[in-house]
């Protein structure tokens, strides 16, 4: 695959991104755009291995893409309350998604 120097490549990464993660180009830029890589990454990460991106995914009671406890959300299961929910989670007990990322590799648990 040729990949060309020295230019933007966050539309192609953006794009192949949506394109297997479920979500919709605009919830990405809305979610994510704002983040720095190296967050994006750490968040990205996490929702890969704690439901495979799937906003609807189940354990018990820990609920979506970020397998938040369902008592978190107060019954709104949507993608931006997820989101919002997520990010004030990781904020208030890690600080950022690189170190929820490092607690996750550490314990198999963020």
């Amino acid at each position: 695959m040729y990949l060309p120097q020295n230019e933007d490549l966050s539309l192609l990464f953006t794009a192949l991104y949506t394109a297997h993660s479920g979500i919709s180009n605009s919830q990405y830029r809305k979610y994510y755009g704002r983040l720095s890589a190296s967050e994006r990454a750490a968040k990205l990460w996490i929702a890969k291995r704690e439901s495979g991106y799937n906003y609807h995914a189940r354990n018990g009671k820990y609920y979506g893409r970020f397998q938040l406890d369902s008592s978190y959300l107060h019954g709104n299961y949507s993608v931006a309350n997820q989101e919002r929910t997520a990010d004030r989670y990781v904020k208030g007990r890690y600080g950022s998604w690189a170190a929820a990322k490092r607690f996750w590799l550490a314990h198999n648990l963020y």
